[in-house]
């Protein structure tokens, strides 16, 4: 069992009924599956599956209800765990939250309902009013993240997209994350957070330049946004061209790195190593 108490929310949308939004490759759904046996696994991650949920295509609503219903889960644990505390026992929240999202990012550019928002089998983009009642703006998934009584908070965002939407200026709607989606989940939320793929030439940097330099290597220095983790190199679901520059295609798990490196990791075997590591 392990010696602190783990909280998880996976969540993965890879079909959708609206046209606008392309289904992401089924490699996702089968991501989904052995992050949950990882999960689970009593040698490995060792979270109790009673402190888990998993959703596979939900609905808007049936995913706003699992992630609400995180607070009261875990309020629950810790009555629990101060009830059967030694008398006089000086009780502190504690343990950990792991939250896991692949899915769509539309970002509606003006408006009164300009924003983001993650989307689900059931979201509609007809119009950003639609967009509104049928997904969940990133903001107000962050405002339920952070009322999750928890000590740490680990946040992995798998976003899928193609290519940047030309002409954007002139576009209300897109179906393109933020740039700084990232570094806003991490300040909102209060939480570690974890990309599938860089989205800006400037995410990471701060203040004194840019990340990269103009040969496109990486500046050894770069900051990081507080709470921000850099994402794994990794293609993204489409096959995009914005992916990170050591990224190979869809994914960088090829034969070997620069100057002889060892062979780069698969996509997955990243993202389970690191769930293994923050739930330690």
């Amino acid at each position: 069992e392990s010696g602190v108490r783990q909280f998880a929310a996976v969540i993965t949308c890879t079909t959708f009924s609206e046209p606008k939004l392309p289904n992401i490759t089924e490699a996702v759904m089968k991501d989904h599956e052995e992050l949950h046996a990882t999960l689970v696994h009593p040698y490995l991650c060792k979270y109790k599956d009673e402190d888990c949920v998993f959703m596979r295509n939900p609905t808007m609503s049936g995913a706003k209800g699992n992630l609400e219903g995180l607070k009261d889960m875990v309020k629950k644990a810790w009555k629990l765990e101060e009830t059967f505390a030694p008398k006089g026992t000086k009780y502190e929240s504690h343990g950990l939250l792991l939250v896991y999202v692949a899915t769509h990012v539309v970002n509606v550019t003006r408006g009164p309902n300009a924003g983001s928002y993650l989307c689900f089998a059931d979201s509609n983009l007809s119009s950003p009013e639609a967009i509104k009642k049928t997904s969940i703006t990133v903001k107000n998934f962050c405002k339920i993240i952070s009322k999750v009584n928890c000590k740490e908070k680990v946040v992995f965002l798998d976003i899928a997209h193609g290519e940047k939407p030309k002409g954007g200026a002139f576009s209300t709607m897109q179906v393109y994350p933020p740039t700084d989606i990232y570094r806003e989940v991490a300040k909102q939320c209060d939480a570690r957070v974890i990309g599938s793929c860089k989205l800006g030439a400037d995410l990471f940097a701060f203040g004194g330049g840019a990340a990269t330099t103009k040969k496109k290597k990486k500046a050894p220095g770069a900051a990081a946004a507080p709470g921000v983790k850099k994402p794994a190199a990794k293609g993204n679901k489409r096959g995009s061209k914005d992916a990170a520059p050591d990224a190979g295609g869809e994914g960088a798990g090829g034969e070997g790195g620069e100057d002889g490196a060892a062979p780069a990791l698969t996509d997955l075997e990243k993202e389970l190593m690191l769930a293994q590591v923050v739930a330690r």
